[in-house]
């Protein structure tokens, strides 16, 4: 994932097709090719569909987001929160009035539900 993220934020180049994902993977000391095909796999977009609506059902409205529990971290930024959520440093139970003040304040954007058919 870092070499992938790398080549597109750092380098400023394009993993849109197999070819150029495969070959970021083989600088990264990985056989690219044998990745890609098994990525390629119905099963493998099979799960990506099935932990994709499920993402979307639990929430999540991009990229990365991760969930523990009933938790969602969204974004990069949010890496040191989740590692401290996992260690057992919940910010929000050492900072209970954290949740009253947000609950107040407006939303300024929704997101629609999801209108793919399977």
């Amino acid at each position: 994932m870092d070499a992938l993220f790398g080549a597109v934020w750092t380098a400023g180049g394009s993993i849109d097709d197999a070819g150029r994902v495969a070959a970021v993977l083989d600088r990264a000391g990985f056989d690219g090719a044998a990745l890609v095909g098994r990525a390629s796999s119905p099963e493998a977009k099979d799960r990506l569909r099935r932990n994709t609506d499920e993402a979307v059902g639990r929430g999540a409205f991009g990229v990365p987001s991760m969930f523990v529990g009933g938790e969602m971290f969204f974004g990069f930024e949010s890496f040191a929160d989740l590692e401290g959520f996992l260690r057992g440093d919940d910010p929000v139970a050492r900072h209970p009035d954290m949740v009253s003040r947000w609950s107040d304040l407006p939303a300024s954007a929704t997101r629609p539900r999801s209108r793919r058919t399977p």
